[in-house]
């Protein structure tokens, strides 16, 4: 309980490192990545082959920088009763199931019976995962915006980019769809042939990134989005580069207030300034300040690649194969946010030593809420289904919704009515709605549209 030491966050064991001739770590000038894979993600073009080749460099030297690390306090030699000393690394007792096994500990110390479990996120992955390993210690469960239930993630990490690219083709749909009930609505009649075009235009000389600017820039300036397709269509990129670097000074301040904007809707706390994580952390036990840390950061990764098995990649040809391959199959309207998702999930454990995955979750006894989002932002709803399939006892809810958890998912009504089935079972320790029941949800409108497309891209050195 309480301090937790020692750390994952370790210069070694983040990115814009590299070795010098004599095998130093020294910066590369890319310092300010830090712990944040997603911010490695961005400088990756899924379209070549030699940047995903250098994001695989990248990973590589992580890896083996953290494993290896001589100041980060990993390795432990334990002395046992019977004098003999066994040797062990911190990287491989650090995963889920330790915290699980941390949980149960709690459990104990606080003298409960049992414990009821609410998780979100990779937080169903810890509470499934305590459900499975300690079934006969649960009181509620329920698991909202689910990982997959079984350990593989090369399969996880393809359900990820179909989930985002099913999300991306359901938000251009509703462009169209919200003209067909009101008439200029949305910015643009063809959404997607839109992006299309200034995907084939982009190609000949910019990256994904460029292109997510684009994308971003034609739902937030809808009185200039004609303007931006119009030019996209011609194939001039000299003047939309000039028309575009008028706008992209204006759509950065505007996408940090468009994200602050949807927080407060969201009761999500978004940081968009302040000290860095070695300004917290490094020479700092008792983690001064310390909030969260990006999920996607090497936190994340160093757990997550504990806790599977199917991460198990040593071959950069085959990481590279499959990475252009799920940009071939899944093209996100021509912007690659698919294939780069693919590329992070994937290259968690990349070159990953050791792997001790987690057991399949499951239980068949198990009462509650297994509850999902059909276009959920991060957790793609067939991996909703699968928990369910391993919780058979318990009940799917789900909504129509393109939110990231239940507490962000309105119905039609402008009401969290699936969220509401929660709060009652909390209150009263009865699933009160039938399985397999839904809530409507609105199409998506211009910010949710932004959002998706544009802001995580845009904004420079937010932390969320």
């Amino acid at each position: 309980m309480g301090r937790s030491w020692p750390s994952f966050v370790h210069p070694e064991c983040a990115y814009g490192l590299e070795r010098n001739e004599d095998g130093e770590l020294v910066e590369t000038g890319q310092k300010e990545l830090q712990f944040s894979d997603d911010n490695l993600v961005k400088n990756l073009d899924v379209f070549s082959e030699e940047s995903i080749q250098n994001y695989t460099n990248a990973l590589k030297e992580r890896v083996l920088a953290c494993w290896t690390c001589q100041g980060c306090d990993f390795h432990l030699n334990a002395t046992q009763e019977d004098g003999n000393v066994t040797a062990f690394h911190f990287l491989e007792f650090s995963g889920t199931k330790q915290l699980v096994e941390d949980m149960n500990r709690f459990r104990k110390a606080i003298g409960a019976d049992k414990l009821s479990l609410y998780g979100i996120s990779y937080g169903t992955q810890v509470m499934s995962t305590f459900a499975t390993i300690f079934p006969d210690l649960v009181d509620k469960f329920i698991v909202d915006s689910n990982t997959a239930p079984t350990s593989n993630l090369f399969e996880s990490a393809w359900e990820f980019a179909e989930g985002i690219n099913q999300r991306i083709d359901y938000l251009i749909y509703s462009c169209s769809a919200r003209n067909a009930l009101e008439p200029g609505a949305c910015p643009v009649d063809d959404m997607r042939v839109c992006i299309n075009d200034f995907n084939q235009l982009a190609s000949q000389s910019t990256t994904a990134i460029i292109l997510s600017n684009f994308i971003k820039a034609l739902y937030e300036f809808s009185g200039q989005a004609k303007d931006l397709c119009d030019l996209a269509a011609s194939g001039n990129l000299n003047d939309l580069e000039v028309f575009f670097d008028e706008l992209y000074p204006a759509a950065v301040d505007n996408a940090t207030e468009s994200i602050m904007m949807r927080s407060e809707e969201d009761d999500i706390i978004l940081l968009s300034s302040g000290p860095t994580l070695e300004e917290f952390v490094y020479g700092n036990p008792e983690y001064t300040n310390i909030t969260s840390i990006n999920y996607g950061g090497a936190v994340g990764a160093l757990v997550l690649a504990q806790d599977w098995w199917g991460n198990v990649c040593y071959n950069d040809e085959f990481f590279i194969k499959q990475t252009m391959e799920v940009n071939t199959m899944y093209t996100g309207a021509g912007t690659g946010h698919p294939a780069n998702s693919f590329a992070l999930w994937y290259g968690f454990g990349f070159y990953w030593p050791k792997g001790t995955p987690l057991p399949p979750r499951g239980n068949p006894y198990q009462t509650g809420i297994v509850s999902g989002q059909l276009f959920d932002t991060a957790t793609p709803y067939t991996m909703t289904q699968k928990m369910r399939a391993s919780f058979p006892s318990t009940r799917l809810l789900t909504s129509q919704s393109i939110s990231h958890g239940l507490r962000s998912a309105i119905d039609t009504a402008g009401e969290p009515s699936c969220q509401i089935h929660i709060v009652k079972y909390l209150e009263t320790g009865v699933v009160g709605f039938d399985d397999g029941t839904f809530c409507g949800s609105p199409f998506a409108t211009n910010i949710d549209l932004q959002f998706t497309f544009g802001a995580f891209w845009c904004v420079p050195k937010t932390t969320y």
